[in-house]
């Protein structure tokens, strides 16, 4: 059956169909420009009609909407009344007939399905209403349910409709009866099902922002209008509103006045929620407390704003009318009313009403009402608020014509983009057809920010043309308010509730009614007049408020052009007003826009900066300072006061964890706390989660970042024993686009959205932090709610109990009302806390409050013991104090009688026993005697007392400030006035600390004293590093591997298996039979062992260092003899020696942290059991050394191979090739975990081979069974686990057996591949191969490579395939070749290798193909540049003195800059310049100069080398080194041999004939040869006879060595018997030749005996003070007599060469010398050597002195084969001479370059070094210093070039020109202090300035003696200094933030 036709044949006048023009969007061309007034008349009429009771009953009406024209009239209207009554009734009963047989059957079951889905959720609701009643608490609303269920009735509600067909279901009720449906459109003009509404409403949004598929209550109600006739209309006029036949949830849940919420919120009802059967729309009350905000109704205009008006009294007085028919309580009434800026209409209600009370509700009638009055109003509407955009480049051709309705339909048709009305032309229409433009900008405005951020990011497309979208400014400070004259806004909507005031006069009214009561006067209302003098309300000036000129204006002008240039930075979309204006945003009910502040404070748990976000749709905040957004990037320096404030309250309050939100992230430590954060980039945290470091051992702690890491949460489980509670503080916030954190995803969304919290709520758990939202759930004195939907749905999922007090906020405010954004969460298994607060009266100085929290503990804890938790001693101070080292040698030797010493008798228990308790009686010792170090939570040394006044100052002001008896201004400059004092206090410390002159009493009690000169500047050095984060995450095995350690004890096994690998046990370990290596371990070589060791090494697990073991050498020095001799004679290792403690460090520079293998573990043992260690290990090296057990290419744990060395022997392999014509390759290897998989069954049976003494093997085998290790993570020591891992780090033993264990390896290798050159250091390999092409060195290398790996397999050693790398060194280029290198593949096992194009690193050295090293020299350049910028920090005025900067330059910087240029070095002026220029930077560092002085005098007196010297002097001293080490040494035969050992004695044939290039004059390639000639450029003697050869080392002197003081040698000297005493003297002539002699009587003779050797000119005095005792020696020898043998010399150097044999200038002598001692000995002759002062009147030291000089007159005497040859003394004493000549040298060419005006002005000091009283005299005064000796100085001339003032004048006396020399000697305002000066020359023995003296400052300055009254003078006078001691102070104090972070790194100082 087809429907009928709804027209029913009948005529209809002017009728719109439904769909029809309805669904035309406003202002759309096609739609009628009359449709709206018509229409606006038609309700008019209607209204009118309704109050004819009779004719309402029997008037039929029609289908669709009546549209008329104004013109039409009353005949129009009555022709569509008849229209309307005709074809009503043909209509409805057709479609009655027609739908009535459809929709019967359907009907029934889908009401029946309503019915049912109403129950289900009816049941639910009154379950939740019944608990919201019983416990009177906030109820969360089951949000996603509901959602659900809305959408459900929704969709079958619209299939009703669409089967029921036009009729509602009222015509069901009555089919019979004709009511026809009356239209009423919705707020914003939308129409039923199909018409989008004008002012359209944000959707709600639901859990996790997702839209929910459902209408807002505005929306909903005029659907539900449109089913009713015109009953239920007059009902809904008269407010009187049926109950909904089946009634909504919003309707349940919400009462009215909440409706209009755009999504779901919590109330608190005061009475039991009805039925929803039984729910109505309950009576209207007047609200409490109601702003004008909302209060306001805004009536909308269509047509020219300027259009005719109505008048205001007329506007009120026919709303009130209406409001008065519709029976509205008489509080709902309209107090004022008028027209907008942009014309529409505002409406204010009584106080008491709300907009939101008749609005939609009675909307009709005040359309109605307020077209009578007004025609052109087209909707009603509440205030809301929008966002305005600009968008550019619109055609002016299309939509100038056709209108920007157009414009406004293709953007929504053809994007999702809503907007609030049609946009606007920014300039005027008729403007832009003036100018002719074709395209111009309009202003659009759309319903959200994100919206607008989103087309300002992405731009506009429609008409085809994609338009670029920029931030629209609408208003700024130009704007004044015609209201109320505010600055920044023209609208009431933004007055604020301020009163009205004229701009006209300043009175207290509209400037728009401003009238002159003077009659006849002729000015209009709003117009100015004689008779009223303007006054401006602003600035109460004589102008009237709108007048340009006004000062207020200007300057909010001046100051919102700054903002806004800087918002335009930011591109924000929003528009900004200055701080201290009233708010003016584009809305109409103001949105809080937030005031400039300061960066955001970090926050103890519970601080947060109020995150500034974007607004969901929810209500609108309450006031300015609840705006959120987050515009800040994060984090800055001003957050670090509050950091250090929050961890300082923290320890004042014994707070054992705190939770920092937005802390200072740039890296920062704190002596009291252990600071975990969330992996990754550490500038992206907002959190953080301090453990206080006591607790390292009785808590554990485990970062869980297996279940979230994320840079805004951090969850942490604290273990107390078995009990595990869960912490996870969280940072809640926007991420996404446009914030400060994106993520992996640039969607918009909130922090918590991106955790998956069903992993992480398990058991105990508690979540603290700053959320940034607002809900009644935990705050039920706020109505509104803002970014609540996540977190509620959170608390909702979880059941989390909410611990904070309601009452009590917890971010403070002025303005009324409470801030609560800061919660404490718990979960029902952890409960309520059991202790909840804040300390508003210790602000840390962040905007939120402080909270304190605590929960039950598990069992009460035990007292703490007195020696609990001791980590060591203060044993320096025990050393100081006389009586208590009295004491304690006392107590120690008290406990020593009671423990006997052991024996040669003695057990292995025995051992053990003693060792055991060596350790315990000393640790009572120390215990008893010296104070005892603990792990106890420090304050920062700047947290003093002053410190703590400031705080409780700005605690005062904030106090005031939240009581509104100060103005923000203060608060905010008593907050930086805290910041102030924390920042002087940290500067303060940190200058104090640099210049050595801290006071007792400074710093807190516990503070470790101040170290001395010596070590403070290390110290410094060592807090300018960056701050590892250190602690450890959750752990894994490889990465993607799924099995995450997250408990201590799994992190504690995963590291040990890493760490320490099971080492293979394949077979027994069989010991030889004991030797006899006690022997040797004699006291003196225990003592060398102990004292050998750094007293800085940390303790193993008894924490007994090497200054205890020192302290008990002193003590009972024979008990550690006695037990290191039984450990050696039995090969036994004490179990207690053998326990490790492992601390875990992470290695620097890596990616990932959560990975095992990022980490390295540090073993601690035990100390002495390190001294019997280092004894073994000395006697095994020696061993090898002598037997030559190792490979000659293994170096490293040997003397004398250095890493250097091995890179030497492969450059010169590689010259050597190429000079062969050949290509040199090379395969660098890598021993992968080296001691961990060392078998110690192997090992042993490699040392008994080697012949090693029985004892030793036996000791090895005991060393390396039965090990156990301590792992130390995050603090906390784990149990004591055996291990089973090969060779133990940390051992000095480890190294020479590892060498021992892999030197099979490389004879294997060389024999297996012939050609092979096998190179090692340590665990690193290269193998060198030699070919004639790339594919012969591959073939060679490859084979190599399989050796090795071959024997690897054999003997349990790995290679790491992953750190194998090769390179090819060639000087040929070309295309070929290097192809044939890329192509080019070495397979080892599988496992290809190909050749590296760029430089390889091996050893520290990188190596490119051409060896030139110029990618080493950049790479090395680099650091030390990174490093003298941290030592330059040091460097400032208040800094370290010269002398200390200057060591520590020269260690750091050079070390670094100088590693390997030995090796690249051939004179290149690019890298000179380079290396100079760093040089410079030092020297400035060191001096304080500016950076005008020239380079000559500032490298001189910063005593640095240029760099040409210095890399000369560099190169030639390693030259030397290698001369001197003995023929076994690998790195010797880097030079030629024909320099080595000469070419006067060589045969034919015997040496290389092309061995001689370092004689001629160009410098040669290979490095051998050019080392060699480097050498010999110096050299005045001909080198043709050799150089002095070392030897192997042999015993040392068995004699004894005597160097008494000078008056007691001199005294004995006289006294000497002469029998069997020998006076030895060596002499050099001017010529340079030497000769030694000595002297002696024989018994009964009183003539003198003396006897000399000539040495010629190639060895010194020092060499023949050393040949001089040899010929003594040889000639006690002769003698007969057995009488004891004194040899007395001058020369205390030879007299130390002669206690040892080892290598070095001397060595032959030396050695020779104690054999010839060992002989008389052995004889029975005591041997002394003694010191005697030279020419001193000894007659034997004169007559040896006369020998001496008598044979260096005579030619030298051939002695085997040492003729001609040159000491290495002699070497070094020309290599001396040749740097100093080449400095000087430097500097006259340096200075030659000045005029001669300027160097008579200049003269250094005797000697390239720091003047020493310059170098320890302060650093601003040694500055001074400096510049004044330079010229360079803040004086007159200098002063006056850099503008700094006017004239060149002497500021003292006035002289014309201030100079040096009138500073020092001519001022008249300095004479007394310059009378202080010459009394210092003259104590000082300084000569004065005479008149004569054409320079007498430049003398003073040279002399070093008259440096310490200079400074003196310096010091009284400030001259030199830029500004006077005052103002230095005041500028240091304001700006001088350098040190800030220096104190911030290793917080562990001596007694930490």
């Amino acid at each position: 059956m087809e429907p009928p036709d709804p027209s029913g044949g009948g005529e209809i006048h002017a009728s719109t169909p439904p769909g029809a023009a309805r669904d035309l969007p406003l202002g759309h061309p096609q739609q009628d420009e009359t449709a709206l007034p018509a229409r606006n008349q038609c309700r008019e009429t209607e209204h009118d009609d309704a109050n004819q009771k009779s004719q309402q009953k029997e008037a039929p009406q029609a289908q669709g909407l009546v549209v008329c024209t104004p013109r039409e009239g009353a005949t129009t209207r009555a022709r569509a009344r008849q229209a309307q009554g005709k074809t009503a009734q043909a209509s409805q009963q057709s479609a009655r007939k027609w739908t009535h047989a459809v929709s019967k059957d359907l009907e029934a079951g889908l009401e029946e399905r309503m019915r049912s889905t109403f129950q289900k959720y009816e049941a639910q609701l009154e379950h939740l209403a019944q608990a919201f009643y019983d416990q009177q608490a906030v109820v969360t609303v089951q949000h996603t349910q509901l959602e659900q269920a809305w959408v459900e009735i929704q969709a079958l509600q619209e299939e009703i409709r669409q089967f029921q067909g036009p009729n509602e279901a009222s015509q069901a009720q009555n089919p019979e009866e004709e009511q026809p449906r009356a239209q009423s459109p919705s707020p914003g003009g939308e129409g039923p099902q199909t018409q989008r509404p004008q002012n359209e409403a944000h959707r709600a949004k639901g859990p996790g922002g997702k839209e929910a598929q459902r209408e807002p209550p505005q929306a909903r109600e005029p659907r539900q209008q449109q089913t009713q006739g015109p009953k239920q209309v007059q009902a809904q006029e008269a407010h009187i509103t049926p109950t909904p036949k089946q009634p909504t949830y919003a309707t349940v849940a919400a009462p009215p006045q909440l409706q209009k919420s755009q999504g779901w919120t919590t109330v608190t009802p005061k009475q039991a929620p009805k039925s929803p059967k039984a729910a109505a729309i309950p009576e209207l009350k007047p609200a409490k407390k109601t702003d004008k905000d909302a209060r306001r109704i805004i009536f909308r205009r269509t047509g020219d704003p300027k259009a005719p008006r109505a008048q205001r009294e007329d506007l009120i007085l026919t709303l009130n009318r209406a409001l008065a028919r519709a029976s509205l309580p008489d509080f709902i009434r309209i107090v004022d009313a008028g027209y907008t800026s942009n014309g529409a209409i505002s409406a204010l209600l009584e106080r008491g009403a709300l907009g939101a009370m008749i609005v939609p509700q009675h909307q009709n009638t005040l359309l109605a009402a307020a077209c009578r009055a007004d025609p052109t109003v087209t909707m009603v509407e509440l205030p809301e608020q929008w966002y305005r955009i600009k968008v550019h480049g619109v055609a002016t051709r299309r939509y100038l014509s056709l209108g920007l309705g157009l414009a406004r339909e293709e953007i929504e048709l053809g994007s999702p983009v809503r907007l609030k009305r049609d946009p606007i032309w920014l300039s005027a229409p008729t403007k832009v057809e003036r100018d002719g433009r074709t395209t111009a900008p309009i202003v659009a405005a759309v319903v959200s920010q994100e919206e607008a951020q989103r087309l300002i990011k992405h731009g506009l497309r429609f008409g085809g043309t994609r338009h670029r979208v920029t931030q629209y400014w609408e208003l700024g400070a130009s704007c004044i308010c015609p209201r109320c004259c505010g600055i920044g806004h023209t609208s009431f909507g933004n007055c604020k509730g301020r009163p009205p005031s004229c701009f006209v006069c300043g009175g207290p009214h509209e400037g728009q009614s401003h009238t002159c009561q003077v009659v006849h006067c002729q000015a209009g209302e709003g117009k100015p007049c004689p008779h009223h003098p303007p006054r401006c309300s602003n600035c109460g000036g004589a102008h009237q408020a709108l007048d340009k000129s006004c000062p207020k204006l200007r300057e909010a002008r001046r100051q919102w052009k700054q903002k806004k240039d800087q918002a335009l930075k930011d591109r924000e979309a929003r528009a900004y007003i200055p701080d201290h204006l009233p708010l003016a945003v584009v809305i109409d009910t103001p949105r809080p826009t937030p005031r400039p502040a300061p960066k955001p404070a970090p926050r103890g748990q519970g601080e947060s900066e109020e995150e500034h976000s974007h607004q969901e749709p929810e209500q609108p905040m309450e006031g300015p300072e609840e705006s959120m957004e987050d515009a800040h990037p994060g984090p800055s320096e001003d957050t670090h006061p509050p950091t250090q404030s929050a961890l300082e309250l923290g320890l004042e309050l014994g707070v054992g964890l705190v939770c920092l939100q937005e802390p200072y992230n740039r890296g920062f430590s704190h002596r009291g706390y252990l600071i975990y954060w969330p992996e990754g980039d550490l500038q992206s945290c907002r959190v953080a989660v301090a453990v206080r470091r006591d607790l390292g051992a009785t808590l554990v702690v485990n970062a869980r970042m297996d279940l979230t890491n994320h840079p805004y949460a951090l969850v942490v489980d604290i273990m107390e024993g078995p009990r595990r509670t869960r912490v996870i503080n969280c940072y809640d916030n926007w991420v996404g686009a446009e914030a400060c954190w994106q993520g992996s995803s640039p969607q918009r969304r909130r922090a918590i959205e991106d955790i998956d919290w069903r992993h992480i709520f398990h058991g105990r758990c508690l979540l603290v932090g700053d959320f940034n939202a607002h809900s009644p759930i935990w705050n039920p004195q706020r109505g509104a709610r803002l970014n609540a939907g996540p977190l509620e749905q959170l608390i909702e999922d979880h059941d989390l109990l909410v611990n904070n007090d309601p009452d009590i906020p917890t971010r403070p405010k002025t303005s009324p009302g409470l801030s609560i954004i800061d919660l404490s969460l718990t979960t029902l298994e952890l409960g309520p806390l059991e202790a909840w607060e804040t300390y508003p009266g210790r602000p840390t100085g962040s905007d939120h409050e402080v909270i304190g929290m605590r929960w039950a503990p598990l069992a009460p804890k035990p007292p703490r013991t007195p020696r609990e938790g001791v980590t060591g001693w203060r044993i320096k101070e025990l050393q100081e104090d006389e009586e208590a080292m009295k004491a304690a040698a006392e107590t120690w030797r008290a406990l020593s009688q009671a423990q006997a010493p052991l024996g040669d008798t003695c057990t292995r228990e025995d051992i053990a026993q003693e060792a055991e308790w060596i350790s315990e009686a000393l640790t009572e010792v120390l215990n008893q005697h010296a104070k005892p170090i603990w792990v106890t939570p420090f304050s920062k040394r700047w947290w003093t007392d002053p410190v703590r006044e400031a705080r409780r100052q700005y605690a005062g002001a904030r106090r005031l400030w939240q009581q509104g008896c100060i103005e923000d201004e203060h608060h905010r400059t008593a907050r930086q006035t805290y910041y102030k004092a924390i920042r002087q206090a940290k500067r303060e410390c940190w200058e104090a600390f640099l210049q050595g002159s801290q006071e007792p009493g400074h710093h807190p009690p516990g503070t470790p004293p101040t170290p001395d000169e010596a070590a403070r500047c290390w110290l410094a050095l060592k807090y300018t590093k960056p701050q590892d984060q250190g602690t450890t995450p959750t752990l894994y095995r490889a990465q993607g591997n799924t099995q995450a350690a997250t408990t201590f004890q799994e992190k504690e096994t995963l590291i040990r298996e890493a760490a320490f690998p099971q080492a293979p046990r394949d077979r027994p370990v069989q010991c030889p039979p004991l030797g006899n290596a006690h022997t040797e371990a004699t006291e003196s070589a225990v003592k060398q062992a102990l004292f050998s060791q750094a007293t800085q090494k940390a303790p193993g697990v008894d924490q007994l260092n090497f200054q205890a073991l020192r302290l008990l050498w002193k003590w009972d020095s024979q008990r550690i003899v006695t037990l290191a001799r039984q450990c050696l004679r039995l090969g036994f290792h004490p179990p207690s020696w053998k326990v490790a403690k492992g601390i875990l460090l992470r290695k620097p520079n890596k990616t990932n942290y959560s990975l095992v293998k990022a980490y390295r573990v540090i073993s601690l043992l035990n100390c002495l059991g390190k001294v019997v260690e280092k004894m073994v290990a000395t006697q095994i090296a020696e061993f090898c050394e002598q037997k030559q057990t190792l490979h000659n290419g293994q170096m490293g744990a040997r003397r004398h191979r250095s890493a250097p060395d091995a890179v030497g022997c492969l450059i010169e392999e590689v010259h050597q090739s190429w000079a062969a014509k050949q290509l040199a390759a090379t395969l660098f290897m890598d021993i992968k975990g080296a001691f961990d998989h060392v078998n110690a069954a192997l090992l042993v049976n490699r040392l008994e081979a080697m012949g090693l003494d029985g004892s030793l093997v036996n000791w090895v085998a005991s060393f390396l069974s039965d090990r156990q290790v301590q792992l130390v993570i995050d603090g906390h020591p784990g149990l004591i686990t055996p291990i089973s891992s090969g060779l133990p780090q940390g051992s000095p033993a480890s190294p020479i057996l590892f060498l021992i264990y892999i030197q099979g390896a490389f004879p294997a290798i060389e024999q297996a591949t012939p050609g092979i050159r096998a190179l090692s250091f340590a665990d690193d390999v290269g193998l060198i191969a030699r070919g004639n092409s790339v594919q012969g060195v591959c073939s060679q290398l490859q084979a190599a490579g399989e050796a090795a790996i071959a024997w690897g397999i054999e003997n349990g050693v790995q290679f790491d395939h992953e750190k194998t790398e090769a390179a090819l060194f060639s000087r040929q280029s070309g295309r070929r070749l290097r192809e044939q290198i890329e192509r080019a593949r070495i397979t080892i096992r599988g496992h290809p290798v190909s050749f590296s194009l760029e430089a390889t690193r091996w050893l520290g050295v990188l190596l490119d193909s051409g060896l030139t090293l110029k990618a080493h020299y950049q790479d090395r350049l680099q650091k030390a540049t990174r490093a003298e910028a941290r030592i330059r920090a040091l460097c400032k005025t208040q800094g370290l003195p010269p002398g200390l900067i200057w060591r520590l330059q020269k260690a750091v910087v050079h070390a670094i800059a100088l590693y390997g240029a030995e090796l690249w070095w051939r004179g290149q002026k690019d890298r000179e310049q380079g290396l100079q220029g760093l040089i410079n930077k030092q020297a400035r560092a060191i001096t304080g100069a500016f950076k005008t002085t020239p380079i000559g005098p500032l490298v001189r007196e910063a005593a640095l080398e240029p760099a040409s010297s210095l890399l000369d002097a560099r190169q030639r001293a390693y030259a030397a080194r290698l001369m001197g080490l003995p023929e076994t040494q690998p790195a010797r035969a880097i030079l030629p041999v024909t320099f080595r050992e000469g070419d006067c004695h060589a045969q034919p044939g015997e040496q290389p004939a092309d061995d001689r290039t370092w004689a001629e004059e160009r410098p040669p390639r290979p490095l051998g040869q050019y080392l060699a000639w480097k050498v010999n450029q110096t050299l005045a003697t001909d080198p043709s006879g050799g150089f002095e050869q070392a030897e192997p080392e042999g015993i040392d002197f068995p004699g004894i060595i005597r160097v008494p003081q000078a008056d007691q040698a001199r005294e004995e000297a006289h006294k000497m018997p002469p029998q069997g005493t020998f006076w030895s003297d060596g002499s050099r002539l001017e010529d340079g030749r030497v000769g030694a002699g000595i002297a002696w009587k024989t018994e009964g003779d009183s003539q003198w005996h003396i006897k000399g050797r000539p040495m010629g000119k190639g060895a010194e005095v020092f060499d023949a003070e050393l040949v001089g005792v040899v010929e003594a020696l040889q000639e006690a020898e002769k003698q007969a007599t057995r009488d004891p043998v004194t040899i007395l010399l001058d020369s205390q150097a030879a007299i130390a060469r002669l206690r040892h044999t080892r290598v070095g200038p001397g060595q032959v002598a030396a050695i020779e010398a104690a054999n010839l001692a060992q002989g008389l000995v052995s004889r029975g002759q005591a041997v002394t050597i003694q010191w005697v002062p030279g020419h001193c009147g000894v007659e034997g030291n004169e007559k040896a002195d006369q020998a001496a000089k008598a044979a260096a007159t005579r030619p030298p005497i051939p002695t085997g084969g040492t003729q001609g040859q040159l000491s290495l003394a002699h070497l070094r004493r020309t290599q001396t001479k040749a740097t100093r000549e080449a400095r000087e040298r430097w500097l006259r060419e340096a200075m030659a370059k000045r005029t001669p005006a300027a160097q008579r002005t200049y003269r250094p000091h005797r000697g390239w070094r720091l003047d020493p009283a310059a170098a320890g005299a302060p650093k601003a005064l040694a500055s001074r210093y400096y510049q004044l000796k330079m010229g360079h100085a803040a004086i007159g001339p200098y002063l006056q070039r850099v503008q700094a003032q006017e004239s060149a004048a002497c500021q003292g006396c006035g002289a014309p020109r201030e100079s040096v020399h009138h500073l020092l000697l001519e001022c008249r305002e300095r004479a007394g202090p310059r009378r202080t000066l010459f009394q210092g020359l003259r104590e000082a023995g300084a000569p004065r300035p005479a008149t004569r003296e054409i320079h007498p400052e430049v003398r003073l300055f040279g002399d070093p003696r008259a440096t310490p009254a200079i400074l003196r003078y310096l010091q009284d006078t400030g001259v030199g200094a830029r500004k006077t001691p005052g103002e230095a102070q005041v500028q240091a104090r304001a700006q001088d933030e350098w040190g800030w972070g220096a104190l911030e790194g290793a917080e562990q100082m001596e007694g930490d």
